[in-house]
């Protein structure tokens, strides 16, 4: 039987059978937001220069295309 277990960091719980908890009962959705997602995102000035590049590099490959 699987053991009851709530993050100490939000409200996630062993209800989602493929959770996993560390050493210091934080799941991995949180860990995974902490070292993978935070780092990387930029809800500023820089991350709007960064979302613009893409787009101006996927505008120009598809410059004369069929569904320019």
């Amino acid at each position: 039987m699987l053991k009851y277990r709530v993050c100490n960091n939000c409200v996630m719980d062993a209800t989602d059978l493929s959770i996993v908890f560390d050493e210091s009962g934080m799941c991995d959705h949180c860990n995974t937001y902490y070292n993978d997602i935070r780092p990387n995102w930029n809800p500023n000035d820089r991350g709007w220069g960064e979302i613009s590049k893409i787009a101006d590099k996927i505008k120009k490959e598809g410059k004369g295309k069929e569904f320019d």
